[in-house]
């Protein structure tokens, strides 16, 4: 944090550093708060179901983008380019790709976790259809995400789902 409040005041940009720095503040509050409230297993599961039923949504939205076509917002959308008359880029309800495909990234794992859970949840005592059903849920759910992902066009997100693919494979 500061570092952070230096970087804001050597800059020569000090307008929007500020702006840039009250937006990490508050992130960094926000983690204070979660790391204050969240004290068992249970909050944070709920957190995350939470996260999740965001995800669904967000995907739902891309989905009918990637199926019925996107409207472009701004200049993302490049006519010189072959794909451009098949490819529409997705943004759900983030009016941006690349934040889109930012979000799909931090949550698409959990979504992959989620299911391993629900794998496993016979074995704890959790009824095997609503284990069955939550495991048709989250595999279905990475998968779109994963589709989604591509559909962003965001070389960005492309990136960096290569290296969570590599992470994720050792």
């Amino acid at each position: 944090l500061l570092s952070a409040f230096f970087a804001t005041c050597a800059s020569p940009f000090l307008k929007e550093s500020l702006a840039g720095f009250t937006k990490y503040l508050f992130y960094f509050l926000c983690y204070v708060a979660m790391r204050l409230v969240i004290k068992s297993r249970s909050d944070c599961f709920g957190l995350f179901a939470c996260a999740l039923i965001g995800l669904l949504w967000a995907n739902f939205e891309g989905l009918k983008q990637a199926t019925f076509g996107a409207e472009a917002l701004a200049t993302w959308e490049d006519p010189n380019i072959p794909l451009s008359e098949t490819f529409s880029r997705v943004y759900s309800t983030f009016l941006n790709p690349n934040l889109y495909g930012a979000y799909l990234l931090g949550l698409w794992p959990l979504s992959l976790i989620f299911l391993y859970f629900s794998f496993i949840a016979p074995s704890l005592g959790i009824n095997k259809l609503i284990s069955y059903i939550f495991s048709l849920l989250f595999g279905l759910t990475s998968f779109v995400s994963l589709y989604l992902i591509f559909q962003t066009g965001s070389r960005g997100a492309w990136l960096a789902l290569g290296l969570q693919l590599v992470f994720i494979a050792f």
